[in-house]
């Protein structure tokens, strides 16, 4: 399941700055506003979040009249479905008469990961305090100097003050420094033509000032109001509003920002790490940041058709093509490297190869390598085995990922070329798209590595552990940084990954459970035991013909997971309604779904968060899934119908991500027995290829157990 790099732009790229820490008197005066100003953050139709710019508040530091800046920004979307819930403050202190930083504070939360920097100017030394949510606080003192400035990722208010400080004309440009949450970077200001824009429904003209490759910076042009904030993808935009913002952001809370980089797959792999052949005519749009381009051929990977600025269309023909080191240099190298790949063993935006705990992790995972292909195996195989997948909703930058120890393909990819840049292996950074079995099986934006050695550049993927070869369902697109919009893509021919039929329902069995009866199954690892999950089938009345109940407690202290769940199914055992209460870490969160044809509505109570309501469309026929419980895995076994030796493939609406999931089981034609209610019971074995386990189910349509990776197995006792 790969996880996208595309992080939310204008919400985590290094987008805005605070205030000058030391601003010349002839600039221009910032707008201090006296009210409250709404912006909101809107992406395909939805706002996503809010930030809003406070009442300058006027006070006195060190017997100087200064001026508080003041921003809130709240943020409430989803990715693949999983809650991105992001929250944050920045306050810049500044002298009235002449704009210079006195002091700034900024802190934004995501999750339970909280991301800190203050900052105190005196005596043209401004002391930097950091916290990362890892790790003790840190402190450096940098010089200051008229073009110096604090860096807070979202910081409306700040970002306005440095607007007003430059007046640049079209062609011109300055650069700056700026202090950041992780480091400091210069960062070059331009200035832009003048446009019209619409703005709150009226028409008008606004002054530009563009940040690096990425943003542009709309102002009123007299008042130097910030208007707007353009990004480069143009997928959030950052917009002068009112405060009725606030309830639009309410309304649209938890919809999902990634469908658009997901495509459709009109075929279903069993398991797309074993395709070694792909042919596909594609379409494809996106944008190319921070210095990427559209490069889609490979060793691995053939391209016939059309590319343009923005654009690709045309065949990709990929063939994994394996590598067992062959002619790979010694290791470490220390011979003279050519000019050609300096890039590729630099530092880079989001690649911190110097930074001290990179290097010496990646000089740690390394040790006893003899040549570049042992090392770039061990950090890659590293990476994919020690960073836990998750949507972050940050930048993928490789230090903070480091420190994290979590992250989607972005973060994944990004650590293991700073990695590998560190230990004196070229790497670059790849994008494009992998299969993936969300929506039913689609292609979907990806992120992987290209790592030079051998005479060519040799892909692996950090994020799903590939590392020997590489899938052939990897479509390349981008090298560097870039954003894939997926318009079509048509599978024409593949080889490997063994394609699913879809799958029939067993309608004339009988429900393979007694009424009223409370089965138990016991979750082990080894030879111990981790939790216990009680069921119960019960009859129901009119359309409900059984409600179901489930208690699962997993784990023991702090980590521990208690999930009850309330269902009821129709007499073809299909959902009707679907409850689930899950407590961790002494946090509930409840989601409750019903369903009605052809679409899904849930409400969902998050810890610290707004209730929220959202739909999702549903075939006529499927099943449903969620994480860590027994209940959803035995209504399935009653219904699935997998003939001997083919692998098919059935519709699940996952509850953790609202959408739905080609999930593919096959029956091997083995038999073994499992003790039941103290008699011996034939069991068949279905294949589960995603989840990388065996299910062991009665004749009966009984789910018996399972066994699965790491010693895991559950048995009905």
């Amino acid at each position: 399941m790969p996880p996208t790099i595309r992080p939310i732009r204008a919400l985590v790229c290094a987008l805005v700055l605070a205030a000058s820490l030391l601003a010349p008197a002839a600039r221009a005066q910032p707008p201090f506003p006296d009210g409250t100003r709404f912006y909101g953050l809107d992406r395909e139709g939805k706002t996503i979040g809010y930030v809003a710019v406070l009442p300058a508040e006027a006070t006195e530091r060190d017997g100087r009249q200064a001026t508080v800046a003041k921003c809130v920004l709240h943020v409430d979307t989803a990715a693949l479905g999983q809650p991105i819930v992001m929250s944050g403050s920045a306050a810049s202190v500044v002298d009235t008469a002449t704009g210079a930083l006195i002091s700034y504070s900024w802190e934004f939360t995501r999750g339970e990961t909280t991301r800190k920097l203050g900052c105190q100017v005196a005596d043209g030394k401004a002391t930097i305090t950091r916290s990362s949510g890892a790790g003790d606080p840190t402190t450096t003192t940098v010089d200051v100097g008229p073009d110096t400035y604090v860096l807070g990722d979202n910081d409306l208010a700040g970002l306005e003050l440095m607007a007003a400080h430059y007046q640049l004309a079209p062609g011109e440009t300055q650069d700056i420094k700026v202090v950041g949450p992780d480091t400091e970077t210069p960062a070059p200001l331009k200035g832009l033509e003048s446009a019209k824009r619409t703005i709150q429904g009226a028409e008008r003209e606004v002054r530009r000032l563009g940040m690096g490759d990425l943003v542009v910076l709309c102002l009123d042009p007299e008042t130097n109001v910030l208007l707007r904030v353009e990004t480069v993808s143009g997928d959030v935009l950052i917009e002068i509003s009112d405060a009725s913002v606030v309830e639009r952001a309410k309304a649209d809370a938890g919809a999902d920002i990634l469908t658009t980089h997901f495509v459709p797959a009109d075929v279903q792999f069993t398991d797309f790490t074993k395709v070694t052949r792909l042919v596909a005519e594609v379409e494809f749009e996106g944008n190319a940041l921070l210095g990427g381009s559209i490069v889609p051929e490979s060793p691995m990977q053939k391209f016939d058709g059309t590319v343009g600025d923005k654009s690709l269309s045309g065949k990709v023909t990929i063939e994994s093509v394996p590598y067992a080191g062959e002619n790979a240099e010694p290791f470490p190298f220390t011979g003279d490297v050519p000019a050609e790949f300096g890039p590729y063993l630099k530092p880079g935006p989001f690649i911190e190869s110097d930074d001290a705990d990179i290097v010496a992790k990646a000089k740690e995972i390394t040790d006893g390598s003899t040549d570049a292909w042992q090392a770039t195996k061990k950090i890659g195989t590293w990476v994919a085995e020690n960073i836990d997948g998750a949507i972050v909703g940050d930048t993928p930058s490789a230090k903070r990922t480091l420190e994290n120890m979590k992250g989607d393909c972005g973060p994944h990819a990004m650590l293991a070329i700073a990695m590998l840049r560190a230990v004196g292996i070229p790497a670059k950074l790849i994008v494009g798209l992998t299969y993936a079995p969300q929506y039913g099986g689609s292609f979907g934006q990806h992120a992987w590595v290209e790592a030079y050695m051998g005479g060519q550049w040799r892909p692996l993927d950090p994020t799903t552990g590939e590392v020997d070869s590489l899938s052939a369902v990897h479509i390349k697109v981008y090298e560097g940084l870039g954003e894939v919009l997926p318009k079509k893509l048509h599978i024409v021919e593949h080889e490997g990954g063994g394609a699913a039929r879809q799958g029939r329902y067993a309608t004339d069995r009988p429900i393979p459970w007694e009424l009223g009866r409370e089965y138990t199954w016991v979750y082990r690892q080894g030879d111990k035991q981790i939790g216990t999950d009680v069921v119960k089938f019960e009859k129901g009345q009119g359309e409900v013909a059984y409600v179901a109940t489930s208690t699962l407690k997993l784990g023991e202290g702090p980590g521990a997971v208690e999930k009850v769940l309330t269902v009821a199914l129709d007499a073809e055992l299909r959902a009707l309604t679907w409850r689930s209460e899950t407590t961790a870490g002494g946090q509930k969160t409840v989601v409750d779904i019903a369903f009605s044809p052809g679409k899904a509505h849930a409400r969902i109570e998050r810890p610290g968060a707004e209730p929220v309501e959202r739909d999702a469309n549903v075939p006529d026929e499927f099943m449903v899934v969620e994480n860590n419980s027994v209940l959803p895995i035995a209504i399935a076994a009653a219904r699935l119908q997998c003939p001997v030796g083919e692998m098919v493939s059935y519709p699940f609406f996952q509850v953790e991500t609202m959408m739905m999931l080609g999930l593919s089981f096959g029956d091997a034609g083995k038999t073994v027995t499992r003790s039941v209610d103290g008699r011996d019971v034939a069991c068949g074995t279905l294949s589960f290829p995603l989840a990388g386990c065996e299910l062991i189910i009665s004749d009966e349509g009984l789910y018996v157990g399972q066994e699965g990776p790491g010693n895991i197995r559950i048995d009905l006792e």
